[in-house]
């Protein structure tokens, strides 16, 4: 997976959003399920990786937010728009509690969309 998809995602944030935009939040991380497998060295073996990128507008609270959630399972040539999930599914899987030092009113909304393209 690190090798084409996540790289190909990661390329798009570093090379795209970080270049262009004033401010930007990424929050990275593994999915672990309650049947984790391990490699004989007892290291954990993801089910899936995410990445949230937040977009906040220079000095305003207006945001815009893309979450992926990618199997480790892939074969690496999909395109990136086939893994936008929203926040909220994300959450629901790790137990995290992103973007808690939001307002509610702002971190409900951003949570729970599902963007449909890329930025």
């Amino acid at each position: 997976m690190n090798r084409q998809l996540w790289r190909r995602l990661e390329q798009e944030i570093a090379n795209e959003y970080a270049n262009e935009l004033s401010e930007i939040w990424i929050i990275t991380g593994p999915v672990l399920d309650e049947n984790r497998e391990r490699l004989e060295s007892g290291v954990d073996i993801p089910d899936a990786f995410y990445k949230i990128v937040v977009d906040r507008e220079e000095n305003t609270e207006t945001f815009r937010i893309l979450a992926f959630l990618v199997p480790q399972d892939v074969d690496g040539n999909e395109p990136l728009e086939n893994f936008l999930v929203s926040v909220d599914s994300i959450e629901s899987l790790t137990h995290l509690d992103f973007l808690s030092t939001l307002d509610d009113s702002i971190e409900d909304v951003l949570e729970s969309a599902v963007s449909t393209s890329l930025w």
